[in-house]
C-alpha cells in the first residue's frame, strides 16, 4: 500500500477529501489552496490516479461589495477570473511522479490596480522503497499576493496588494505501515519568502522546519501519536531598514494525540500540546502556551459529509517596520457540510470563526460563511455558484470590514472526471 504526503493544512485536507466525494469543482477550492503550508502528514490515498495528463479550466464571475475589505472605503466591483490547472502523473515500478501547475488570473472591471496573476508549480516524487519504508521528495514555487483583509496583509488600501514569491523543498520518510504496531514519520522542509513590490523586502524570510511523529497502534483503526516540530525563522533583510525590528525566532511544538477510523462513519486526527515561540530580540515578548490541531470527518449518510476543524498556533506578524506586534496567535474553529442531491448535483455550506490575538494590544475577531452548489452539465462541464460572507471586528481603527461575494463558475474538464484525485 502506497502512502502519500499531504502538504496542506489539516482544514484544507478535509475540504479536498469532501470535494472528491461530493463533486465540488477544483476551481471552487483553488482560492483556498493559495494559503500558507503549515503542517506535513502522510496520508493513504483511497483513489489512485492513472498515468497521464489531467487538467481543467475554471472561468468565474464575481460580484463583491467591498473589494478592499475596508470599513470606510467600501468599493464594489465585478471580478472575472481564469483558473487553469494542469497535472501530469507518471508511474514506474511502485513509485510515482506528479507535476502540477495551478494558475489564477483575476481582472477587475473598474479597479485594474487590483488585477492579479498567481501561479503555483510543484512536483512530488513518491518512492515506495521497501515493505516498510516510503520516501517523498517535493519541490515547488509560488507567485502570489496578500489578499485584502487577510490576517497577514497590511491595512493600507491606497497601494497595490503586496506580491511575493515562495520557494519550497521538502523531504519526508515514513517507516512502518498502519498494520504495524508502530510507525515513525520524519520530515524536513525549507522555504524562502520574498516580497517583490511596495518596498516590502524587509519582510523577506527563510524558514526551516523539522518534524518527527511516532504512531502507536492501539487497534487496527486507532493510534496514539507523539510529535515534535522545530522551526527556525530568519528575516534576511532587516538590516536594510533602520526602522525594522528583528523578528527572527525559533519555534518548538510538542504534541500528543490520536488518529482514528473508528467506524465507516467517522475518522479524525487531533493534536494537543505545548507551543513555544522564542524571539531573538530580547525586548520582544515570547509566546508559551497551548497548541491544538484537530479534524473530524463524519459521514452519517452516504450522501452527507461533515468536517469539523480546530487549530491554535502562532503566526508571523503583519509588519516588520517599527512593529509593535512580534507575532499573533490564531485560534480558528470551523465546520463544513457537503450533501449530494444526485450524482450530478451537490450542495455545500461552511462556517468558521477565528480570533487573532497579537502580542501587543490588537485583537481581531473574524467570521466566515459560505453556501454553494455544483451541477455537472456533462462529463466535462460543470456549473457552480457560491455566496460568501466575511467579517472582521478589531479593537484598532480601520481594521473592521464586512464583505458579500456572489460567484458563478463554469469549469471545463477535458479529462475523465472519475479518474481525478486530490492530493
Amino acid at each position: 500500500m502506497t502512502n502519500k504526503i499531504d502538504m496542506h493544512t489539516k482544514t484544507v485536507c478535509g475540504v479536498l477529501l469532501c470535494a472528491a466525494l461530493t463533486g465540488v469543482t477544483q476551481a471552487q477550492l483553488r482560492a483556498s489552496l493559495f494559503t500558507e503550508i503549515t503542517t506535513t502528514q502522510f496520508r493513504n490515498s483511497s483513489v489512485e490516479q492513472a498515468p497521464g495528463f489531467y487538467g481543467d479550466l475554471a472561468i468565474s464571475a464575481t460580484q463583491n461589495d467591498n473589494i478592499f475589505r475596508d470599513e470606510t472605503n467600501e468599493v464594489d466591483d465585478q471580478i472575472f477570473t481564469l483558473e487553469p490547472n494542469l497535472n501530469y502523473r507518471n508511474l514506474f515500478s511502485k513509485h510515482s511522479l506528479d507535476i502540477g501547475y495551478q494558475g489564477a488570473y483575476g481582472f477587475y472591471l473598474d479597479n485594474d490596480d487590483e488585477n492579479f496573476d498567481d501561479h503555483n508549480v510543484d512536483a512530488v516524487l513518491a518512492l515506495d522503497l521497501t515493505e516498510k519504508i516510503d520516501v517523498n521528495l517535493e519541490g515547488g514555487y509560488r507567485w502570489s499576493h496578500d489578499l485584502r483583509g487577510a490576517s497577514r496583509a497590511r491595512l493600507e488600501t491606497s497601494i497595490k496588494p503586496d506580491t511575493w514569491e515562495e520557494s519550497r523543498l521538502f523531504a519526508g520518510a515514513l517507516y512502518g505501515r498502519r498494520t504495524n504496531q508502530g510507525q515513525f514519520e520524519f520530515s524536513v522542509e525549507a522555504k524562502g519568502l520574498d516580497y517583490t513590490n511596495n518596498q516590502q523586502e524587509v519582510r523577506d524570510r527563510d524558514q526551516l522546519n523539522f518534524s518527527g511523529t511516532f504512531y502507536y497502534n492501539v487497534t487496527g483503526k486507532t493510534s496514539w501519536l507523539f510529535e515534535a516540530r522545530l522551526t527556525d525563522i530568519d528575516y534576511v533583510n532587516t538590516s536594510i531598514n533602520p526602522l525594522a525590528v528583528n523578528l527572527d525566532s525559533q519555534e518548538q511544538r510538542y504534541f500528543v494525540g490520536a488518529r482514528w477510523e473508528a467506524t465507516e462513519l467517522t475518522r479524525g486526527e487531533i493534536r494537543l500540546g505545548y507551543v513555544n515561540k522564542d524571539l531573538d530580540q530580547a525586548n520582544l515578548d515570547d509566546f508559551n502556551g497551548v497548541g491544538v490541531e484537530g479534524e473530524l470527518e463524519w459521514t452519517p449518510l452516504a450522501t452527507d459529509l461533515f468536517v469539523f476543524s480546530l487549530i491554535r498556533t502562532p503566526r508571523e506578524s503583519i509588519a516588520v517596520e517599527a512593529a509593535t506586534a512580534s507575532y499573533f496567535v490564531m485560534t480558528r474553529i470551523g465546520a463544513t457540510w457537503y450533501h449530494s442531491l444526485t450524482s450530478l448535483w451537490s450542495l455545500y455550506a461552511g462556517a468558521h470563526a477565528q480570533e487573532d490575538d497579537y502580542s501587543d494590544n490588537r485583537k481581531d475577531d473574524l467570521l466566515f460563511f459560505n453556501l454553494g452548489t455544483n451541477y455537472s452539465l456533462s462529463e466535462r462541464i460543470s456549473l457552480s455558484g457560491r455566496y460568501t460572507y466575511r467579517e472582521r471586528d478589531s479593537n484598532i481603527s480601520n481594521a473592521d470590514y464586512k464583505t458579500n461575494e456572489l460567484m458563478i463558475t463554469l469549469t471545463l474538464q477535458p479529462g475523465i472526471n472519475s479518474t481525478r484525485s486530490f492530493r
